[in-house]
């Protein structure tokens, strides 16, 4: 999730299309998307450790 905000990426996705000079944006977009996953991950892996405890292997 870290790879979709790092600048490389993000100078790559907007020099290959019509978004040249607004990097500032496309961040903004992506970094909310990253966060969203983040939580998303976090919650699956709560989940998993302490409703559903037998679905992790030992």
């Amino acid at each position: 999730m870290g790879k979709m905000i790092s600048p490389q990426n993000i100078a790559t996705g907007v020099a290959v299309t019509d978004l040249k000079g607004q990097e500032g944006r496309v961040f903004a977009r992506t970094f909310k998307h990253s966060v969203i996953m983040t939580l998303l991950l976090g919650g699956l892996v709560l989940l998993q450790q302490y409703v559903v405890p037998g679905i992790v292997p030992k």
